[in-house]
This record gives C-alpha cells, structure tokens and sequence, in this order.
C-alpha cells in the first residue's frame, strides 16, 4: 500500500497542484479509499508497464486457503474472480473487461467503464459482482480498479441500466411475490409518501391515483395500472405501455407515459418506468396537425387536390384492387348562380353539404376530394362489374340534387359526373378520360358519362 502511494506522490509532485493539496497525508488518503470501499468491495491499482494489480483497501475471499488476491497480472485476477466467484455465463465478459488490450484503451482515453455479471459462489449472500475501471487522471499507465459483491437492491442495477437510460425520468421495481415496491432511480417524488426502503405496490398507487391523476380519469388508472391486469398483458408482450394524464403541483395538466417491463419474470420482478412525454405529445399533434392540414381542404374537410392525388396514385400501385376500380370526376352544375344570387356564405354551405353527402352514399374503402371551386373528385375501389357502377352514380346524382337560397328565392343544386376505368392506367390518363367524360355530360345533361361509353 505504501509503495503505490509513494509513487502516487511522486507522480502528484510533477505536476502543479493548488496549495490546499499540499497538507494531505498518507493517512488521509487511507481514510478516503475508506470512505469509498465497503465491506463488501475492493480497491486494486493497476500498472500497465508489470501488468500487476495491488490491492489498495477491501477484502475478497481466495478460492483456496493461501491463496491472496494482494498482487495479481491480469490473467491471474481474472482466473481468481472466476473461480471463486463469477459464474460460468460472466467469464467471458469478465476475461475481455480485465484484458490488457481493454485496459490501455480505458487508460488511453480517460473513460471510466464497468461491467456487471451473476455470482455464483458459495457461502456467498450477494447475487453479482461490479467491476469499474477507473483511469487514472495523472498517468496513462495507470488506473485503478473497484470490485463490488452487490446486495438485493443493487443487483437489480445492471439488469434495468440498458431499459432505463434515456428511456425514462424515473424508474421503480416491483416484486410480484410480495408486492414489494421501491424507487430504483430518478429523483421525481410522485408516489410522495413511499419510503426509501419502499412499500406495498397497491397502496401505493391508490395514494398516487387519488392525489395525482384527474377525477374522470381515475377508473381507467384504476384499470391500468392493476397487478393482475398488467400480468394479463406481460403474457402478451413484454412491455406494457400507455400515456396518461397526470395533475402536477402547480395544477397544470401534464402527459406521463407509464411503461412496465417484463425483465425477470422468474424470480418475479417487473420494472415500472415513468417518463414525461407533455412536450413530445404536443410536437407530435402539432405535427399530425400540420401534416392533416397539408392534405385537407380546410372548407369541407375531405381531401385536397394533393392529398387526393396521393391517395389515389397510392391505390393504383395496388394493381389487383386497382383494375376494378374508378375515378370519378363531377362539379356543380350552375354553382356561380349560387353565390352570385345567394352570397358565399350560402356557396359555403352548398360545397360543405356535397362533401357530406359525397361521403355519405360511398362505401368506407372509397373515398371523397375536393380538387378546388366546385369539383370534387372520387375513387371507387373494387365496383366489381358496370352493374353495380350504374348503381353507385345514380346514387351520387341523386345525393347531390342539393337545396339551397334564402326566405325569399330557392333554387336547387344538381351535378354532372365523369367517369373513368382503372385498368391498368396511370392517375394522368385516368384524370384526362375522367375530364372528357365530364365534359360529355354537361354537354348531354345526362347527369354522369363513363368514358368508353361515349357514343
């Protein structure tokens, strides 16, 4: 121990230190490793150039009277953790952690890194050891490293760190068995009256339910967040997740997204992670907004020229529910007369009224755009033959006969209708036919004109 602090010294003496370092003793330095080592963990030093790690401060048991974890290479710490403590699952790990190679990278780049793996040693009362790798900050042929034999609380560390990071504010277990519950991690005081030693899951979140989440809401949470429904849905899957809302101190309302994993079922842990999603909730509505307005025709709220466009083009890259289907083309007939003798505002309603009756005599695969003015148009997926086809534009024709004007004058509204066979054409060409075909009707009056069937 003398010899490693010595040269720590001789090191620290190198280079300039403030003042207030000057007065620190040998013996000082032994109450800090103190400080820092329980009963239950070791303090090596490790020196690249003999490849040899001292033991600073702690103790660990030796695999076999005699033997001394006081002054090991490498390969021989590894070989002794091993044996005498790791279970056959974490050698490998354990073998490349504490490889010379793995080590001068640690040193080379200044980054503290651990590892942790099962236990499996006998007369021992701890599930998993921690080894941590700390470089040293004043030479790169130094580091030092902390071994840990971790209790029923910490080893639960390693196995939630990967679900947990980034992922969540706040973390907390849950012991199926006995209901037993406790914050793992995170500092947010939610369930307020639980203790640092924890307590019963349910009595618990009934506290939480009643003092945090809204009135109406409160049967739902109830539902939620029970043990026997969230088992029902880790048999499902092994994550279970839903957004909620949740009264905070100042009265404000925010979103919590609450999320229980499925970790170690087998020996009867669920791991509860809770994560604030309010301003990530409101950029992904703004965004769902904005990408609804981006396509919607803002007066009758069915789709726009693009967004129509893009549905349609969509549906004919289908080419087997495509080839019996078609596109519609129709507009007003007169409807200038209607807003020059009745005002927009009547003109409004007229065009509002057509996209709801559009929508109302169409099935829920097909679907309604407005291309601007007075025209609209439609896709008709899948009409199975011109039979039905007849029918369905003669129920359009009649949906549309629309009345409309003030106290004093009314008038009624009707519509011409184009239409055009899918096959195996392209939304340009099925556009153009559907167009000429409209043409044909206003001509005609016939009310609707197939294209292919124009005389």
């Amino acid at each position: 121990m003398s010899h490693d602090l010595e040269r720590c010294e001789q090191d620290r003496s190198t280079q300039t230190q403030p003042e207030h370092w000057a007065g620190y003793s040998e013996l000082e330095v032994h109450d800090l490793l103190s400080s820092l080592v329980h009963e239950k963990a070791a303090i090596f030093a490790y020196h690249a150039d003999s490849d040899c790690f001292r033991m600073l401060k702690g103790e660990l048991r030796a695999d076999a009277p005699g033997v001394s974890f006081a002054q090991l290479t490498s390969f021989e710490l590894v070989d002794r953790l091993c044996s005498g403590y790791i279970a056959r699952m974490g050698w490998k790990r354990v073998s490349e952690f504490l490889s010379q190679e793995h080590i001068a990278l640690c040193m080379e780049h200044g980054v503290r890194q651990s590892i942790s793996v099962p236990l499996d040693a006998d007369g021992c009362d701890r599930d998993w050891m921690k080894l941590t790798l700390f470089p040293s900050s004043l030479s790169q042929q130094k580091a030092f490293l902390m071994v840990e034999l971790m209790d029923r609380r910490e080893r639960l560390y390693p196995i939630f760190e990967f679900f947990i990071r980034n992922t969540s504010a706040c973390a907390y277990v849950i012991e199926l068995e006995t209901g037993w519950f406790f914050q793992l991690m995170g500092d947010e005081k939610t369930y307020g009256g639980l203790s640092q030693e924890g307590g019963d899951y349910w009595q618990e979140t009934l506290r939480y339910i009643e003092r945090c989440v809204p009135e109406a809401e409160r049967q739902v949470a109830l539902r939620r967040m029970n043990l026997e429904h969230i088992l029902h849905k880790l048999q499902e899957n092994p994550e279970y997740s839903f957004v909620m809302n949740e009264l905070g101190e100042d009265g404000e309302t925010r979103a919590m997204q609450v999320t229980y994993r499925a970790l170690d079922m087998e020996r009867g842990f669920v791991l509860l992670r809770r994560k604030d999603v309010t301003d990530a909730r409101l950029k992904e509505q703004m965004l769902e907004q904005a990408q609804h307005e981006s396509v919607t025709d803002p007066l009758t709220q069915v789709n726009n020229r693009r967004g129509s466009e893009s549905k349609i083009q969509e549906a004919l890259l289908n080419p087997e529910g495509s080839r019996e289907s078609a596109l519609v083309l129709l507009d007003l007939d007169s409807f200038k007369d209607v807003n020059d003798r009745f005002g927009h505002p009547e003109g409004d309603r007229v065009l509002q009224e057509a996209a709801r009756r559009l929508q109302g005599c169409l099935r829920s695969e097909d679907f309604v755009g407005r291309l601007g003015g007075d025209e609209f148009i439609v896709f008709l997926q899948n009409i199975a033959g011109l039979d039905n086809l007849h029918v369905v534009l003669e129920r359009v024709i009649r949906a549309l006969r629309i009345d409309c004007g003030n106290e004093s004058e009314r008038a009624v509204v009707t519509a011409s209708v184009g239409v055009a066979l899918c096959g195996d054409k392209t939304y340009e060409e099925l556009y153009r036919e559907a167009d000429r075909a409209l043409y044909q009707a206003k001509t005609t009056k016939d009310g609707y004109s197939i294209y292919g069937e124009i005389a």
